[in-house]
Protein backbone atom coordinates (compact mmCIF):
# COMPACT_ATOMS: atom_id res chain seq x y z
CA UNK A 1 0.00 0.00 0.00
CA UNK A 2 1.69 3.31 -1.27
CA UNK A 3 1.20 6.86 1.00
CA UNK A 4 -1.47 8.15 -1.89
CA UNK A 5 -4.16 5.51 -1.17
CA UNK A 6 -4.39 6.12 2.63
CA UNK A 7 -3.99 10.35 2.64
CA UNK A 8 -6.29 13.35 2.87
CA UNK A 9 -5.97 14.38 -0.78
CA UNK A 10 -4.76 18.33 -1.14
CA UNK A 11 -8.27 19.51 -1.10
CA UNK A 12 -9.35 18.26 2.20
CA UNK A 13 -6.79 19.66 3.48
CA UNK A 14 -6.62 22.99 5.21
CA UNK A 15 -3.66 24.71 4.12
CA UNK A 16 -2.00 28.42 4.61
CA UNK A 17 0.51 30.51 1.81
CA UNK A 18 4.30 31.07 3.03
CA UNK A 19 3.61 34.96 2.39
CA UNK A 20 0.49 34.98 4.57
CA UNK A 21 1.54 36.55 8.49
CA UNK A 22 1.92 34.93 11.20
CA UNK A 23 -1.21 36.70 12.15
CA UNK A 24 -3.08 35.29 9.53
CA UNK A 25 -1.86 31.76 10.67
CA UNK A 26 -2.84 32.12 14.50
CA UNK A 27 -6.49 33.06 13.07
CA UNK A 28 -6.79 30.23 11.01
CA UNK A 29 -5.44 27.84 13.90
CA UNK A 30 -7.89 28.68 16.44
CA UNK A 31 -10.98 29.47 13.85
CA UNK A 32 -10.48 25.93 12.54
CA UNK A 33 -9.51 24.86 16.50
CA UNK A 34 -6.56 22.49 14.42
CA UNK A 35 -2.47 22.20 16.16
CA UNK A 36 -1.00 22.34 12.54
CA UNK A 37 -1.41 23.07 9.30
CA UNK A 38 0.84 22.64 5.85
CA UNK A 39 2.54 25.63 4.21
CA UNK A 40 2.71 25.92 0.78
CA UNK A 41 4.04 28.71 -1.51
CA UNK A 42 1.20 28.15 -4.83
CA UNK A 43 1.23 24.42 -4.46
CA UNK A 44 4.61 23.67 -3.59
CA UNK A 45 5.46 22.26 -0.16
CA UNK A 46 7.01 24.79 2.18
CA UNK A 47 6.70 22.95 5.80
CA UNK A 48 4.57 23.09 8.25
CA UNK A 49 3.35 25.17 11.50
CA UNK A 50 1.57 24.73 14.75
CA UNK A 51 0.27 27.03 17.40
CA UNK A 52 3.47 25.32 19.70
CA UNK A 53 6.31 26.54 16.79
CA UNK A 54 4.33 30.05 16.31
CA UNK A 55 4.94 30.73 20.42
CA UNK A 56 8.29 29.10 20.82
CA UNK A 57 9.10 31.59 18.18
CA UNK A 58 8.18 34.39 19.48
CA UNK A 59 9.31 33.89 22.57
CA UNK A 60 13.00 34.11 21.56
CA UNK A 61 12.67 36.16 18.30
CA UNK A 62 14.15 39.74 18.72
CA UNK A 63 11.09 41.40 17.00
CA UNK A 64 8.56 43.19 18.80
CA UNK A 65 5.29 40.66 19.32
CA UNK A 66 3.16 43.29 17.53
CA UNK A 67 5.67 43.70 14.29
CA UNK A 68 6.67 39.63 15.05
CA UNK A 69 2.31 38.80 14.89
CA UNK A 70 1.58 41.38 11.71
CA UNK A 71 4.64 41.31 9.82
CA UNK A 72 6.36 38.19 9.95
CA UNK A 73 5.62 35.94 7.13
CA UNK A 74 4.41 32.61 8.33
CA UNK A 75 6.76 31.17 5.48
CA UNK A 76 10.23 32.18 7.68
CA UNK A 77 9.03 30.13 10.42
CA UNK A 78 7.63 26.96 8.69
CA UNK A 79 9.44 23.67 10.24
CA UNK A 80 9.47 20.41 8.92
CA UNK A 81 10.61 21.10 5.56
CA UNK A 82 12.28 17.71 4.68
CA UNK A 83 9.46 15.44 6.68
CA UNK A 84 7.35 14.23 4.12
CA UNK A 85 7.18 11.85 1.32
CA UNK A 86 6.44 10.88 -1.97
CA UNK A 87 2.97 9.85 -3.35
CA UNK A 88 4.62 6.10 -4.57
CA UNK A 89 6.58 5.43 -1.22
CA UNK A 90 5.18 2.95 0.91
CA UNK A 91 2.83 3.87 3.49
CA UNK A 92 5.12 1.88 6.19
CA UNK A 93 7.77 5.06 5.02
CA UNK A 94 5.71 7.40 7.50
CA UNK A 95 5.27 5.37 10.12
CA UNK A 96 8.47 6.39 11.93
CA UNK A 97 8.17 10.08 11.38
CA UNK A 98 4.21 9.59 12.43
CA UNK A 99 5.66 8.11 15.77
CA UNK A 100 6.98 12.11 16.40
CA UNK A 101 4.51 14.31 14.44
CA UNK A 102 1.01 14.26 13.74
CA UNK A 103 0.74 14.44 10.47
CA UNK A 104 3.04 13.98 7.43
CA UNK A 105 2.94 16.06 3.94
CA UNK A 106 2.67 13.88 0.85
CA UNK A 107 4.45 15.54 -2.44
CA UNK A 108 4.97 14.55 -5.58
CA UNK A 109 8.24 14.53 -7.65
CA UNK A 110 8.19 18.17 -8.00
CA UNK A 111 7.60 19.04 -4.37
CA UNK A 112 3.86 20.42 -5.15
CA UNK A 113 1.25 19.34 -2.29
CA UNK A 114 -1.08 16.20 -2.52
CA UNK A 115 -2.27 15.33 0.72
CA UNK A 116 -1.40 14.58 4.40
CA UNK A 117 -1.32 11.02 6.16
CA UNK A 118 -2.28 11.40 9.46
CA UNK A 119 -1.55 9.33 12.42
CA UNK A 120 -5.18 8.57 13.41
CA UNK A 121 -4.72 6.65 9.43
CA UNK A 122 -2.32 3.93 11.20
CA UNK A 123 -4.26 3.57 13.42
CA UNK A 124 -7.65 3.01 11.59
CA UNK A 125 -4.86 0.62 8.89
CA UNK A 126 -4.17 -1.52 12.23
CA UNK A 127 -7.89 -2.03 12.99
CA UNK A 128 -8.14 -3.42 9.08
CA UNK A 129 -5.31 -5.44 9.48
CA UNK A 130 -7.18 -7.10 12.74
CA UNK A 131 -10.77 -7.04 11.10
CA UNK A 132 -11.88 -5.25 13.72
CA UNK A 133 -15.18 -4.72 12.01
CA UNK A 134 -15.94 -7.79 10.64
CA UNK A 135 -17.32 -10.90 12.99
CA UNK A 136 -15.54 -14.31 13.42
CA UNK A 137 -13.74 -16.55 15.88
CA UNK A 138 -10.11 -14.89 17.00
CA UNK A 139 -7.75 -17.40 17.60
CA UNK A 140 -4.41 -15.95 19.91
CA UNK A 141 -1.88 -18.19 19.53
CA UNK A 142 1.99 -18.28 20.28
CA UNK A 143 4.49 -20.86 18.45
CA UNK A 144 8.41 -22.06 18.87
CA UNK A 145 9.71 -20.87 15.32
CA UNK A 146 9.97 -23.74 13.34
CA UNK A 147 10.45 -23.59 9.33
CA UNK A 148 6.91 -24.11 7.84
CA UNK A 149 4.69 -24.37 10.59
CA UNK A 150 2.54 -21.25 10.11
CA UNK A 151 2.25 -22.20 6.22
CA UNK A 152 1.27 -26.07 7.61
CA UNK A 153 -1.56 -24.51 9.67
CA UNK A 154 -2.65 -22.51 6.97
CA UNK A 155 -2.76 -25.33 4.45
CA UNK A 156 -5.16 -27.00 6.85
CA UNK A 157 -7.72 -24.27 6.77
CA UNK A 158 -7.40 -24.33 2.92
CA UNK A 159 -8.07 -28.01 3.48
CA UNK A 160 -11.73 -27.17 5.30
CA UNK A 161 -12.40 -24.22 3.37
CA UNK A 162 -12.24 -21.83 6.14
CA UNK A 163 -12.57 -18.12 5.27
CA UNK A 164 -9.83 -16.40 7.36
CA UNK A 165 -10.60 -12.67 7.91
CA UNK A 166 -7.48 -11.58 8.99
CA UNK A 167 -3.85 -13.07 9.83
CA UNK A 168 -0.90 -11.21 12.29
CA UNK A 169 2.31 -11.88 13.53
CA UNK A 170 4.35 -9.80 15.91
CA UNK A 171 7.74 -10.75 16.97
CA UNK A 172 9.33 -11.32 13.98
CA UNK A 173 12.54 -10.46 15.01
CA UNK A 174 12.55 -12.97 17.68
CA UNK A 175 13.94 -16.48 16.17
CA UNK A 176 12.72 -18.22 19.07
CA UNK A 177 8.91 -17.61 19.99
CA UNK A 178 5.95 -15.96 17.43
CA UNK A 179 2.82 -15.01 18.43
CA UNK A 180 -0.12 -15.31 16.13
CA UNK A 181 -3.68 -13.66 15.79
CA UNK A 182 -5.96 -15.28 13.34
CA UNK A 183 -9.11 -14.48 12.39
CA UNK A 184 -11.99 -16.95 10.73
CA UNK A 185 -15.76 -16.80 10.10
CA UNK A 186 -17.39 -18.89 12.54
CA UNK A 187 -17.19 -22.51 12.19
CA UNK A 188 -18.69 -25.83 13.80
CA UNK A 189 -15.44 -27.47 13.53
CA UNK A 190 -13.53 -24.90 16.17
CA UNK A 191 -12.44 -27.14 18.91
CA UNK A 192 -11.36 -29.67 16.26
CA UNK A 193 -9.34 -26.99 14.27
CA UNK A 194 -7.56 -26.16 17.85
CA UNK A 195 -6.71 -29.28 18.52
CA UNK A 196 -4.83 -29.65 15.20
CA UNK A 197 -3.10 -26.37 15.97
CA UNK A 198 -2.24 -27.70 19.04
CA UNK A 199 -1.11 -31.18 17.42
CA UNK A 200 1.19 -28.61 15.21
CA UNK A 201 2.78 -27.28 17.81
CA UNK A 202 1.30 -23.95 18.50
CA UNK A 203 -0.33 -23.04 21.87
CA UNK A 204 -3.49 -21.63 22.00
CA UNK A 205 -3.29 -18.20 24.61
CA UNK A 206 -7.07 -17.20 23.85
CA UNK A 207 -10.23 -17.95 21.89
CA UNK A 208 -12.68 -15.60 21.12
CA UNK A 209 -15.88 -15.58 19.40
CA UNK A 210 -16.64 -12.23 18.51
CA UNK A 211 -19.95 -13.26 17.27
CA UNK A 212 -21.38 -14.70 20.78
CA UNK A 213 -19.02 -11.94 22.49
CA UNK A 214 -17.57 -14.32 24.74
CA UNK A 215 -13.76 -15.42 25.34
CA UNK A 216 -12.42 -18.75 26.15
CA UNK A 217 -8.74 -18.59 27.85
CA UNK A 218 -6.11 -21.61 27.03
Amino acid sequence: MLAKHRMLHNHQVITIQSNDTVECAINLLLEKQIDSVPVLSGNKYVGMISQAEIFKRCFFSKLPKEEYVKNLKIGEIATHQTICVKTDEPFEDTMNSLKKYPSIAVVDDERNFVGLVIRYDVIEIFQEVLGKDCRGIRISMTSMEKEGQLARSLDYLHHFRINIISLVTFDSKDHLLRRIVLKIDDNKNIDKILRKFEELGLRIVSVTNEIENSTVKH
